[in-house]
């Protein structure tokens, strides 16, 4: 509904930006990060995708493909103005 998106996959529709993330090198995923792949005993954390923060030191994000926030940000209004 809001657009923002689990895992990565090559489908760029609604945003290609907006997709979980998963950092393996701390054992940790975002909220709509999947528990599969190279990380499937990463503890799920409260965060959505944002490359401007980091957990750990370890950045939770990248622009290109992974920013639910971004999403978010965009959606917000639309989804808060709906009656």
């Amino acid at each position: 509904l809001m657009g923002a998106r689990h895992d990565n996959d090559p489908t760029t529709s609604p945003f290609s930006y907006g997709h979980g993330f998963v950092m393996s090198s701390i054992n940790r995923r975002t909220v709509m990060a999947v528990n599969n792949g190279p990380c499937s005993t990463c503890t799920r954390f409260g965060a959505f995708s944002a490359p401007n923060y980091t957990l750990s030191g370890v950045t939770i994000g990248n622009a290109s493909f992974n920013d639910n926030t971004r999403v978010w940000r965009t959606r917000g209004p639309t989804v808060a103005a709906f009656r």
